[in-house]
């Protein structure tokens, strides 16, 4: 903060009164008392002390609201003009009562809190630093450590060093990560770099690999036109064969099916027509003699129907057998067209599994073919 002038109209023993403060930075103020013939009561504290109540609307020696305006007077003021931060600010206090503040000659709407943020000067640090009125001298002296700290931090403005301080440390540490980062997509750069250098190879290398290719995937070509002249064999005339031999073997299956059921009830009669009979001549309980000869009877004629039974199931045996007879010239004439087909396709088997031979080679030299011109393309 600079003080550039003061205004002073009935404040305390002025009456009316302009000074402007030379810009050397080294001003004289002298006066004399007339009326008593020394200098004592002049007036020259009272032009402090109205820059002081202007500022602050505070002295630095008790006077009442009454005392502050000049004998006589009804209303008074002092209007301070300073400097601070570039900017160039007039706080005009007046009494009974009143005070403006104005920034660059415009009006400022501020309360003496805010007026007095932007000086960044409170009263008693203005006592202190700026204005050492009579009888405090020793004011600063007065104060605590920790008042007198914050006095200096506050006046030398040291605070803004501490926060300049955290952002330059907060600063470093970002460009540090940012190193960091960059340090790291330099060395995978590198290795990158290194993985090109290591991939380069003579250019005439990879063309003469290249035509060989290209030849090798011509020659495969012109030996899969040659496998494809090998035609295909015409089998449909053997389809209604097969279709006989299946149907036979078909039948041949439900054959044995009824053979074997046969077989199984044949077992069974046969167990039943050998039971004998088992009735006893007499009874178990008194000992008569009983007349088995209707039961008997029954049992012999229950015998020979399982006989007749049999005899049928037999015969029927006898001609699942006779059909059976025939699968074996079945299964021969199925092997002999099946061999008599693998010969007709014999040529065309073998000119398949060659074309899908040639088929993958080709492929595989495709590929590598791929591979070299990107290799190529690449080392470009």
């Amino acid at each position: 903060m600079k003080i550039l002038s003061v205004k002073i109209s009935n404040i305390l023993s002025i009456e009316d009164a302009y000074v402007e403060f030379d810009e050397s930075g080294l001003m004289l103020v002298q006066g004399w008392n007339h009326d008593v013939g020394r200098a004592n009561g002049a007036g020259k504290t009272a032009i402090f002390n109205a820059i002081a109540f202007a500022l602050y609307g505070q002295l630095p020696r008790k006077v009442t609201a009454t005392e502050i305006l000049r004998r006589g007077s009804r209303s008074g003021y002092a209007e301070v003009v300073l400097e601070c931060g570039g900017d160039r600010f007039t706080v005009r206090r007046a009494r009974p009562k009143g005070v403006t503040f104005s920034k660059n000659q415009a009006l400022l709407e501020v309360t003496q809190e805010g007026f007095e943020q932007i000086l960044k000067l409170n009263y008693n640090q203005f006592i202190i630093s700026m204005y050492a009125a009579q009888g405090t001298s020793t004011r600063f002296l007065s104060i605590n450590d920790s008042d007198k700290k914050q006095f200096l931090l506050q006046l030398l403005n040291l605070e803004e060093f501490s926060s300049c301080k955290l952002l330059a440390d907060r600063k470093i540490k970002s460009l540090e990560d940012e190193i960091t980062v960059l340090n790291s997509k330099i060395d995978s750069i590198d290795a990158k770099i290194d993985a090109y250098k290591e991939s380069l190879c003579d250019e005439n290398t990879f063309k003469y690999h290249i035509a060989g290719c290209n030849q090798h995937i011509a020659d495969l070509t012109r030996d899969m036109s040659s496998v494809h002249l090998v035609p295909k064999p015409d089998l449909s005339r053997y389809q209604q064969v097969e279709e006989e031999i299946a149907q036979k073997k078909t039948e041949f299956t439900r054959v044995k099916a009824r053979r074997e059921m046969l077989h199984e009830q044949h077992r069974k009669l046969s167990a039943k027509a050998a039971t004998p009979f088992q009735g006893s001549d007499r009874c178990r309980a008194c000992g008569t003699s009983l007349d088995l000869s209707s039961a008997k009877a029954a049992h012999e004629q229950e015998i020979a129907e399982y006989v007749r039974d049999l005899v049928g199931i037999k015969g029927e045996i006898d001609q699942c057998d006779t059909a059976l007879l025939k699968e074996k010239s079945i299964n021969d004439l199925s092997i002999k067209l099946r061999d008599k087909k693998k010969d007709e396709s014999r040529d065309y088997e073998i000119a398949h599994s060659a074309s899908v031979e040639l088929q993958s080679k080709i492929g595989l030299k495709q590929q590598e073919l791929k591979e070299l011109n990107l290799k190529l393309s690449c080392n470009s």
